[in-house]
């Protein structure tokens, strides 16, 4: 079994990503253009007819961790099962003439698994009670209900996904609404990581949505993609946590202020705290963790520099004056990693557009040499800008399904055509580039659309469209 994922391992992963790249849109080379075939169809009627989450009248009361607990454990036998993950996991992308009259294989789901996750996706709230204000530091705290809730996503996509290949698009919808819902619970426990997880449920049922849009006489969810959220997930609560992630994962930090320690205390946590945290980040780092010696003496180096900060921070020079090397340090290191983390958070409340300018000043500073004293900052911030990434795949992701669902209700009332513009399709409204925040780049070639946008790093856009003669 795969070890739990811890919420430091996986932003120290990001961050190491994140650093060797601006934050701003990338050149990339050319992406092969993805083929995609439409058949005209009409807008369902009425509007709500497919939902992709559950409806009011739908939700009941209970929190939706309690059924998302269940699933793993009265299926232990399931998922203990490798050899089964390895089969389902390949029905996800096969080819949907493989699947077809493949029901049974997925019948092992049809009882409490898809029962609970159902149940799951129905009720009203979603709490996970992490122990985020215990004792165990925060940076340190475990989170294996993260990681064994992508099996569930992975479960629900090869189930629509053979739907789909059936012909079930009824079917196929109630199984991805499961996903999506699914999706923004797993967002919900108030941890990066979490959202991450849940935006990763979510690209798996965008991806089989995208298949079911392409099959004859399929339903459009044109009003189904765009009655989900927008933005897809909202992180405010994690944004609110992982602003205050430094003092809760270090006993102390909270109350530099009115703590009293001897000289000798406050180096000794001063040297703790920056082993602590360095050493949580330095499994995901190629430099060593810096020796105790090597702290000390550096932080010593930087003493004048540190005291000139912390005034300019606005604390009193006579306070300043009065703290030792190691407190004076204290406080720097943290002001440091607010700021620094903080300029960074703040870029999450924004568009895409104006949030990759900030983004590069931000992770520009981290890099001077004035915030050596800062590594703590440095390592762990630049996460946050991947965080922003993933957020807007997301988005980009919804945003383009409803292209093509628009573009099919043209050509439903304008004999099968596709439109020169985007600027043609009147009847519904075309979405915006979330990556950009203009209109995506569109063209007609012979007879042939060709959707492109500015790449994220590792996410292209590039589709060939067509619409096939029915």
């Amino acid at each position: 079994m795969a070890n739990p994922i811890r919420a430091i391992e996986m932003l120290g992963l990001l961050a190491v990503t994140v650093l060797c790249a601006p934050a701003c849109v990338m050149a990339e080379p050319p992406a092969q253009a993805i083929r995609i075939t439409l058949h005209p169809q009409e807008e369902s009627q009425p509007a709500f007819r497919y939902r992709l989450l559950p409806g009011y009248l739908q939700r009941t009361p209970g929190n939706a961790a309690v059924f998302y607990g269940k699933v793993k454990a009265e299926e232990n036998v399931f998922f203990g099962d490798s050899e089964l993950h390895e089969v389902y996991h390949g029905w996800i992308e096969a080819p949907l003439d493989d699947l077809r009259n493949g029901q049974a294989g997925m019948a092992m789901v049809d009882g409490h698994i898809l029962d609970d996750l159902r149940r799951a996706a129905n009720c009203d709230y979603c709490d996970w009670q992490l122990p985020i204000r215990t004792e165990s530091p925060f940076y340190t705290l475990m989170l294996p209900e993260v990681q064994e809730s992508r099996e569930f996503a992975r479960i629900l996509a090869a189930k629509a996904r053979i739907h789909i290949a059936n012909r079930e698009f009824e079917e196929a919808i109630n199984t991805l609404q499961i996903g999506y819902a699914g999706g923004l619970n797993v967002a919900q426990s108030r941890t990066f990581v979490s959202a991450l997880v849940g935006i990763a449920w979510s690209e798996l049922m965008n991806s089989q949505v995208e298949t079911l849009v392409q099959q004859p006489d399929a339903p459009n969810l044109y009003w189904a993609l765009t009655t989900l959220p927008t933005p897809l997930f909202n992180v405010r609560d994690a944004i609110d946590v992982e602003a205050g992630g430094v003092e809760l994962s270090i006993p102390g930090f909270a109350d530099l202020d009115s703590a009293a320690r001897t000289d000798e205390q406050w180096q000794e946590f001063y040297l703790d705290a920056c082993t602590r945290l360095l050493e949580w980040i330095s499994s995901q780092e190629s430099d060593p963790v810096p020796t105790r010696e090597a702290l000390a003496d550096r932080c010593r180096q930087q003493d004048s520099v540190t005291r000139r900060r912390l005034v300019e921070y606005g604390l009193e020079q006579e306070r300043v004056d009065e703290m030792t090397v190691f407190e004076a340090a204290l406080h720097r290191t943290l002001w440091d990693y607010r700021r620094l983390h903080q300029d960074v958070l703040k870029y999450l409340f924004v568009p895409y557009p104006q949030a990759v300018r900030g983004f590069d000043r931000t992770v520009a500073s981290a890099g001077r040499p004035e915030a050596e004293l800062a590594p703590i900052a440095k390592n762990l911030v630049i996460g946050v800008v991947w965080v922003k990434r993933a957020l807007t795949r997301a988005d980009r992701e919804i945003a383009v399904l409803r292209v093509f669902e628009a573009l099919r209700i043209h050509a439903a009332r304008n004999g099968g055509a596709l439109p020169e513009s985007l600027d043609e399709v009147t009847a519904v409204p075309i979405p915006s580039d979330p990556v950009t925040g203009s209109p995506f780049e569109y063209r007609l070639e012979q007879g042939r659309a060709v959707l492109t946008g500015p790449p994220l790093p590792n996410s292209p856009l590039n589709y060939e469209i067509v619409m096939a003669e029915d």
